[in-house]
């Protein structure tokens, strides 16, 4: 929350309401950009009101060979912190990529991200945190289903039984790998 220097009176009583209708409007925004349509006209509408309490200083940037201009709330009110917040998303979306916006493919966390990767196919807000999560789950749900005729097979049509059966018993049993030192 220092990212946008934001007001501490924001996160009590009205401003923690205030701050949970934002991320509403927020939310409404990207999940229409996400699903190739418009915003409700309300939405903008209410996420304009918030914009326009924002009083905005600009402060030029520079770093090595490339310039920013870094912009900096110049009044600390809760008003011109959710405008500072809702300005992220509404200049990313007008003037970056929207088609890079993602929501995260675990269901229960829909966080949204930038997807930055070169091919475009980011899945999950972090991949040590919900991909690993997902991934765990389709690995023990692929282990589950196992037992069942059709998921026993290798890729190669012939079944893990029907393998260690024509392999020998010595060698359908997985030993350890020595360590080396």
């Amino acid at each position: 929350m220092t990212r946008w220097s934001l007001s501490p009176s924001l996160l009590d009583g009205d401003g923690a309401l205030r701050l949970r209708e934002l991320r509403a409007l927020l939310r409404a925004v990207a999940d229409a950009v996400l699903e190739s349509r418009p915003p409700p006209a309300d939405v903008v509408a209410r996420l304009n009101g918030i914009l326009a309490a924002g009083p905005l200083r600009r402060r030029f940037e520079v770093a090595g060979k490339s310039y920013r201009v870094h912009l900096e709330s110049v009044d600390r009110s809760a008003s011109a912190s959710l405008a500072a917040i809702a300005a992220e998303l509404v200049d990313f979306l007008a003037a970056g990529d929207p088609q890079r916006l993602r929501a995260c493919a675990n269901p229960a966390c829909r966080y949204l991200f930038v997807d930055a990767s070169r091919n475009r196919v980011r899945r999950w807000c972090d991949a040590s945190g919900c991909g690993n999560l997902m991934k765990v789950r389709r690995f023990r749900e692929r282990r589950r289903n196992a037992g069942a005729p059709e998921a026993a097979t290798r890729g190669n049509g012939r079944s893990a039984s029907s393998e260690a059966e024509s392999s020998g018993p010595d060698l359908a049993i997985r030993r350890p790998r020595p360590r080396l030192r």
